[in-house]
C-alpha cells in the first residue's frame, strides 16, 4: 500500500492465486500466517484470529 491506495494489485493477485493453502491443499490462498499461506475460511476453522479491519490473521 502507498498511502491509502493499493499498489501492484494485479501482480499480487496473480502471486496469491498460485499459493497453496497449507490446510486444504488447494491453490488461491491469499493470506500468509506463520510463513504459510491459507484461505480465510480454512484459517477460521482452525481457530486463527481475524482482524477484518486490517485484513490480517494471527495464529492461535
Amino acid at each position: 500500500m502507498k498511502g491509502n491506495q493499493l499498489t501492484n494489485l494485479e501482480e499480487k493477485l496473480h502471486q496469491f492465486w498460485k499459493q497453496t493453502c497449507w490446510i486444504c491443499k488447494n491453490t488461491g490462498a491469499p493470506m500468509s500466517v506463520d510463513n504459510k499461506y491459507v484461505h480465510f475460511p480454512c484459517a477460521k476453522k482452525h481457530g486463527y484470529k481475524m482482524d477484518r479491519f486490517l485484513l490480517s490473521i494471527t495464529s492461535h
